[in-house]
């Protein structure tokens, strides 16, 4: 397996592993922090990491180098997305705005250490 797919499986559990810990620390405070929707977090990191791999696999298939302005533009499109969905669950649940934006850039700060680790494996040539 080539060093992109195995970030991407990385990513994957890391967002699995994040979400147990979330959970046992909601327990411990008795859920009354919990966000409205919270599951749906991981479940879209997860999302963003099957799209991630999908591009991945399309890149790894064509073989060509990626561009730094191909990174970046990337990288503003994901961001975007992620800063979309927390606003649209904010207004959602206005009650628990803290520990959801607190949440939100727990694993976007996750997600984006992996994509960047990704992104720029496959930028280097084999």
């Amino acid at each position: 397996m080539n060093k992109p797919m195995r970030l991407i499986r990385n990513l994957a559990g890391s967002i699995v592993v994040l979400t147990i810990i979330a959970y046992v620390i909601f327990y411990l405070t008795g859920f009354s922090f919990t966000p409205k929707y919270f599951i749906g977090i991981p479940v879209f990191f997860l999302l963003l990491t099957l799209v991630l791999a999908l591009y991945a696999g399309k890149h790894l298939k064509e073989n060509k180098e990626l561009s730094i302005a191909s990174i970046l533009g990337i990288r503003v499109i994901l961001v975007g997305i992620v800063i979309i969905v927390l606003v649209i669950n904010i207004l959602i649940d206005r009650e628990h705005i803290l520990p959801l934006a607190v949440a939100y850039v727990v694993y976007d700060s996750v997600f984006s250490v992996f994509e960047t680790r990704i992104l720029l494996t496959l930028n280097k040539k084999n």
